[in-house]
């Protein structure tokens, strides 16, 4: 078998890659990475040209690999060079800085019940001196104080100290901490009306705020069209990727039909605009100078597009790519599609930062766009319909089938879930998104004459009504959505090598692709395995924390015991938005639930007995539990040790004292308890030997039986 070489681009990506997931795993100050980087390129140097041995054509493997080390190393280097945590100037660095001087570096957004937005702080006042700063903060503010009027730009000064964002609260939830890590956010504060003042408006970036600005005259002019606010709120999304004002059921039945990327701007909406520029521009054309002033103004209108609609990752992606390819067209040379992708990938990481390959955004677009470039021309090739409009509908599938393929094992290991309708859902929405937004494109250019507008904006309402009634009936059909799939990291990538080997056994029609394929499933099956088998024999608790709800669950392979206060039973809502990521994650598929004060009784569960001895105190596995909230709640086993203390809101000190001769092993405050009760019940617990837990500053707390 004679295999075609890897692109050396590719190989440089995937170094790069390489290089980037080290530095986040194990993060380094990039002083002495550097310094080695330095000393060993002068030594490969300097045994370059003290040797003969690279005229021999085996020691041109060393230097590929050589290449390959260097490779990962530099981006190692870069990654932890970027991440502002080792700034010796960052603010976060300053024990007790009195005042702060930061501008506001993204629109404010409205999110739950505060506004959000970020600042980039550039001055502390530390031990009375003003002192340069660096360093991103996450900041809320209520919707009702005077930060509404805070906007792109404002200069703004505090003293309240930002603290650092809590990790997960409870198992399987979303890491917000770890999220904002990778965008370079390592705090957050909360301000009241009183408690910043804003002292100018001075832009980081004066392109940034006219494109800023640019978008909010944009969205004031489709608020203004008349149109219903689900209208009016997915065509904000489809133009300028506002979604913030889709509401949660809209967006629930995007995603569940499987076209929530039409919602993001992305390729999709570059590549629209990148088209219709082409045939107004008639590019391209015969050449020549005129040519290239065309490539010109579409980069520039490309990345004006980018901007203004916020560069995010996935636009980033699509106008680097759009752009490079202007430009070798620009320069009539004749470079592979894909080649392209992972050159603008590249230039990402070198631009904008290493840390945007873990934006999921980032990471969907670019494997769709691969998908496409690799697998679209072979499948289409396989029906040529000789109707126009046929002929359309198969390239439609197509794009589809391959953009479904490359990105479901990412989508799945992001969300748990398969949309099974998304091949008729795109077959739909993707010519009714393409017509709204050029619909929209064009309400904002005749906008100024009422007559036509206000016509015209009626047109458009009906099609973005009906792309609304059609996500929505699609997603309400019978089983549209697979949900709680488990795809851990190691199985994706599995997954990954299982398709790509499969797809060159189809394309190339060689033997070596299906043994490897085959290797590849019989990896997948046996990490499937294993997860079942430790699924199976899981035994454990969880107190969840939930502001002031106490909720416990003891868990027994698949199957789980609920322990909850009255309220959970009549709110559904709560019970999922607690407990489906955890019952995703440890593969619980069935839960029997009791609610407090308990009835005395015994059952099996598992091989054990769940013992309830009282109205608060109970036994499983051999250990015994004890929910105490006062000293009428106090039931002590008659030897005197009890293995878990769990306290409910705040008990006084006259529970202590009964407790003072009880040999206790944890001690566990619930999340309603006070910081200062949370702080008399830690020293209880010292005093006495025990582990002490605080669900409201640590988190559930896990106990794993064996």
């Amino acid at each position: 078998m004679h295999s075609e070489p890897l692109p050396a681009i590719f190989k440089l990506l995937i170094s790069a890659c390489a290089g980037i997931f080290i530095a986040s795993a194990f993060p380094l100050d990039p002083l002495l990475p550097a310094v080695v980087a330095v000393l060993l390129l002068i030594a490969y140097l300097i045994f370059l040209s003290a040797s003969d041995q690279e005229r021999k054509y085996s020691w041109h493997y060393v230097h590929s690999v050589i290449r390959l080390i260097f490779t990962v190393y530099f981006f190692f280097i870069l990654a932890n060079i970027r991440s502002e945590r080792f700034a010796a100037n960052h603010f976060m660095h300053a024990d007790n800085p009195e005042l702060f001087i930061a501008v506001v570096d993204l629109p404010p957004v409205m999110k739950g019940k505060n506004i959000r937005t970020e600042l980039e702080v550039k001055r502390i006042k530390y031990e009375g001196e003003w002192r340069a700063a660096q360093g991103r903060c996450l900041l809320y503010i209520k919707p009702d104080s005077s930060g509404k009027s805070l906007k792109y730009g404002d200069l703004i000064c505090f003293s309240k100290k930002p603290e650092e964002p809590s990790s997960k609260s409870n198992p399987g939830q979303f890491d917000f901490k770890k999220w904002l890590a990778q965008r370079q956010v390592y705090r957050q504060v909360y301000l009241g009306d009183s408690e910043f003042y804003l002292l100018g408006n001075k832009p980081e970036s004066s392109i940034k705020s006219i494109a800023i600005s640019w978008r909010d005259k944009l969205l004031d002019l489709l608020s203004g069209s008349g149109m219903n606010e689900r209208e009016y709120a997915v065509l904000s999304a489809l133009l300028l990727g506002q979604d913030d004002e889709i509401d949660s059921e809209l967006l629930s039945a995007f995603a569940g039909s499987g076209v929530m990327h039409v919602l993001a701007v992305s390729g999709m909406h570059v590549g629209l605009i990148y088209g219709a520029l082409c045939i107004l521009l008639r590019y391209p054309g015969t050449g020549g100078r005129k040519d290239k002033i065309k490539s010109l103004i579409l980069i520039s209108c490309v990345w004006l597009y980018a901007l203004v609609t916020g560069l995010s990752p996935s636009i980033l992606r699509a106008s680097c790519m759009l752009s490079l390819l202007i430009v070798s067209r620009m320069l009539s040379r004749k470079t592979p599609p894909l080649n392209i992708l992972y050159a603008s990938a590249i230039i990402l990481f070198l631009t904008f930062g290493p840390a945007i390959l873990f934006s999921a955004g980032f990471q969907l677009s670019f494997m769709a766009v691969a998908g496409i470039m690799w697998m679209y021309k072979p499948l289409h090739s396989l029906y040529c319909p000789g109707n126009y409009f046929l002929r359309n509908i198969w390239s439609v599938v197509c794009v589809s089938i391959v953009a479904q393929l490359a990105t479901f094992p990412l989508s799945v290991h992001y969300f748990n879930r398969f949309p099974v309708y998304f091949l008729p859902a795109n077959i739909v929405v993707l010519p009714l998104a393409s017509i709204c937004m050029f619909g929209g494109i064009a309400y904002t250019l005749i906008a100024w004459i009422d007559e036509i507008a206000s016509y015209f904006s009626g047109v458009l309402s009906f099609f973005l009504l009906l792309l609304n009634q059609s996500v929505m009936f699609i997603n309400a059909l019978p089983a549209s959505n697979i949900e709680g799939i488990k795809l851990g990291l190691l199985e994706m990538i599995l997954l990954y090598m299982l398709i790509a080997a499969f797809i060159f056994h189809l394309m190339k029609a060689e033997s070596p692709y299906i043994k490897m394929a085959l290797v590849f499933l019989s990896f997948l099956l046996f990490c499937f395995s294993l997860s079942s088998f430790r699924t199976n024999s899981q035994q454990f608790f969880t107190l969840y924390q939930d502001k002031n709800l106490l909720l416990m669950e003891f868990c027994k392979g698949r199957s789980s015991i609920l322990i909850s206060d009255s309220v959970l039973m009549e709110e559904e809502h709560r019970k999922q938005r607690i407990l489906k990521q955890a019952w995703l994650e440890h593969g619980i598929v069935e839960n029997t639930m009791f609610h407090l004060p308990l009835s005395p009784k015994s059952f099996a569960f598992g091989k054990d007995t769940f013992h309830v001895a009282g109205k608060f105190a109970f036994e499983y596995s051999d250990k015994s539990f004890l929910i105490c909230s006062g000293e009428s709640d106090l039931l002590i086993p008659d030897n005197q040790q009890l293995d878990f203390l769990i306290l409910k809101n705040n008990p006084g000190k006259k529970t202590m004292k009964l407790l003072e001769d009880v040999k206790v092993k944890y001690v566990i405050s619930g999340p309603a308890m006070t910081l200062k009760a949370t702080a008399v019940w830690n020293d209880f617990a010292q005093r006495n030997d025990a582990e002490f837990h605080s669900l409201r500053k640590q988190g559930a707390f896990v106990y794993h039986f064996r």
